[in-house]
């Protein structure tokens, strides 16, 4: 019974690692993001990606506390464990800021388009996040074919 369980024990520790090796060779991806100016709900939220030849293209709306905030993206490796990055695994992460302005009080909405660039082929995870002061909202977690 000991025997089997160190066996299995490092049967899911080497699973584990060989899974999330960071690959040789690859360069990181780039990101092109694009959002429009934010206004009062007009949109409803949504995220949708799709693969074409060695790029993920995305476009998507997210709702906002008001109309006063500006989005920027950010693009992340997610990591598997403490250290080794998970392949073809990667987060949007779109952060609002406060804009210091008089604002009309109103839900809003910012839609925004955008590309990841330099994608080996293959199959990827793209997860989406919110991040509105300082609350982060998970929003979707994709899988997308890139050729």
């Amino acid at each position: 019974m000991k025997a089997r369980f160190w066996g299995l024990t490092f049967l899911g520790a080497g699973l584990f690692l060989g899974g999330c090796l960071t690959p040789q060779g690859s360069s990181e991806p780039t990101l092109r993001f694009q959002a429009q100016t934010p206004t009062c709900a007009v949109v409803e939220e949504h995220f949708w990606a799709w693969g074409e030849v060695g790029k993920i293209l995305f476009q998507g709306g997210v709702y906002l506390p008001n109309p006063c905030y500006e989005v920027e993206a950010q693009l992340e490796p997610l990591r598997c464990g403490c250290c080794a990055r998970c392949p073809n695994t990667y987060q949007l992460r779109l952060v609002a800021t406060r804009q210091n302005v008089v604002c009309v009080e109103c839900l809003g909405t910012v839609s925004f388009a955008g590309e990841i660039q330099g994608l080996e082929p293959g199959v990827y995870a793209l997860g989406a996040v919110l991040v509105v002061d300082g609350a982060e909202r998970q929003l979707t977690v994709l899988q997308v074919e890139v050729r």
